[in-house]
């Protein structure tokens, strides 16, 4: 199966891909990315046909020279990824992978803007231990760093690094 993303081709395994449309099936909300439909050729591949969302990266759009955020527009951010996330979370998805290249705007004139990539995103037990060496390190909770038990707090955690981010301008752990 491949996924292209930033120009690039990733080729992930078929179980991986099968539970990203499995999760993409389950979920609607305003603040995360649809799948329309999936095309799967035998020996080719597997594609997921998704809704296009013309603005850009969240993180792009806060960098760039000619955007000055105010605090009011990072609010906005944040209660979408907020309410996206409680949905998630509703529907026992962790995702696993948030991060601000995993936030997209819908358009360039609007503040809407949604979560995409459910690659590393697992259905959750609460009742059985998970433990899960998944995600981007600058954004990853230390207890998937310690190979501890996962839970919901650990995208919480990530959601507090994105925060953080959209505010300061400057990641809390780069490099470390």
């Amino acid at each position: 199966a491949k996924r292209s993303a930033a120009g690039k081709q990733d080729y992930i395994s078929e179980e991986e891909c099968y539970n990203e449309i499995k999760i993409m099936n389950t979920l609607r909300h305003s603040n995360l990315v649809q799948l329309y439909d999936v095309v799967e050729e035998h020996n080719i591949g597997i594609c997921l046909i998704m809704e296009h969302l013309a603005g850009g990266e969240l993180l792009q759009r806060i960098s760039s020279d000619d955007y000055e955020p105010t605090e009011m527009d990072i609010l906005i951010y944040m209660k979408q990824i907020c309410e996206a996330i409680k949905y998630i979370h509703s529907n026992q998805i962790i995702h696993l992978d948030l991060k601000p290249e995993n936030i997209m705007c819908v358009d360039l004139w609007s503040n809407h803007i949604k979560i995409i990539d459910f690659g590393l995103a697992r259905i959750y037990d609460p009742d059985k231990e998970t433990q899960v060496m998944l995600g981007t390190a600058e954004f990853t909770a230390p207890e998937v760093l310690t190979y501890e038990p996962i839970s919901y707090a650990t995208d919480m955690w990530s959601i507090g690094v994105i925060l953080y981010i959209l505010f300061s301008g400057f990641s809390p752990f780069l490099g470390d």
